[in-house]
Parts: C-alpha cells; structure tokens; sequence
C-alpha cells in the first residue's frame, strides 16, 4: 500500500473532513457502540453522544474505557436508533470524507449497532480513509506477513510525540489524539 500521507496537510482545518471514532462493548460480531465521537480537522466537536446498548457491558470493555450501564445512565446515554439521523446527516451528506484511525473497525461496530436497533435502522456508508493503515504505510515497519505493522494510536502517538497523549479511552479524546497525529506527520512531510 502506498503512504497517503503525503496529502494530510490538505486534510487540515477543513469542516467538511470529519475524524470519527468510537468505543465499544468489544470486538465480536454481537458487540455495540458505546461512545460515538466526530470532530472535524479543525478541531470543532461535530458529534459526542453515548449509546445504550441492547445487551451488559462485558466487565473487560468496562475495564478499558470506564463506560458502565450505570455510567452511561448518569450520561443520559440513549439508543442508537435516537442519534442515527442525524450522524448519518453529518457523515454522508456533511462530510467530504470520514478519518477513522481503524476504519474497518469502527465501520464494522456501527453498523452492527444499526443492525441490533429494533427496529433495526439501516446504516448509510460514509466515504472513509484508514488513518491507521496510512500511517503503518508511512511508518515502514515490516510485519511478518510481508506488508506493514499497524501500530495502536497511543504507539503511534507517542513516537510522533503528539501533545495530545493518551491517558484512557475516550472517543472524543481519541479522535483529538487522531488530529494531532495528523497535524504532526502532516509537519514532517512538507
């Protein structure tokens, strides 16, 4: 794959280049969004809502972001089928395109939330970039499948030496983390 980064700088300070990410209930074909963040590349909050989900919240999940029913419950947190409009509004029709540090990810776990709504809502695809894969295409560190290695954001993160540092997960603080790897790397290949 080729590196993509030799563009991000014109990705910068734009309101239609939205930065997406989410947290969850885990990483199986059952598991729910919790947290669904969106800011855009100038660093304005577009989109910060918690979701309830349809089953408990595996302890592990819990154990990583913090995110409880009780929790969510003192967060006012509502059913994805009560945020899913006006989401797709900003992701399809608002933005240009959709920077997701895991796309296929953070895809995949929201349009299992859509499919999991009863009634179920159908999940509109937003025009998407894997910052992730970008960035392990620019880093250049072979895997041992023969491609390159994807690093976690909080890696990524701290070897680029973003101001923003990540201390627990957080949707909205991870999409901020997102933009400033963005920012950094953007500096470093002008």
């Amino acid at each position: 794959m080729k590196s993509s980064v030799h563009n991000w700088s014109t990705l910068l300070g734009r309101e239609d280049v939205l930065i997406l990410d989410t947290e969850t209930t885990g990483f199986k074909p059952d598991s729910e969004v919790l947290q669904v963040s969106v800011i855009d590349t100038t660093g304005r909050k577009r989109f910060d809502e918690y979701v309830l989900p349809n089953k408990p919240i595996p302890r592990e999940a819990a154990k990583i972001h913090g995110l409880t029913e009780a929790k969510l419950m003192d967060l006012n947190a509502q059913p994805w089928a009560k945020y899913h409009d006006s989401f797709t509004e900003l992701t399809t029709r608002t933005a240009k395109i959709v920077l997701v540090y895991n796309l296929e990810f953070d895809t995949r776990l929201i349009r299992q939330t859509c499919e999991m709504q009863k009634p179920q809502v159908y999940f509109v695809p937003y025009n998407g970039r894997c910052i992730m894969k970008e960035y392990a295409a620019y880093r250049k560190v072979p895997n041992q499948w023969g491609s390159w290695k994807w690093h976690k954001l909080a890696d990524a993160a701290r070897f680029e030496g973003t101001t923003n540092q990540p201390d627990i997960h957080n949707s909205l603080n991870d999409c901020e983390i997102v933009l400033d790897l963005i920012r950094k790397v953007a500096n470093q290949t002008n």
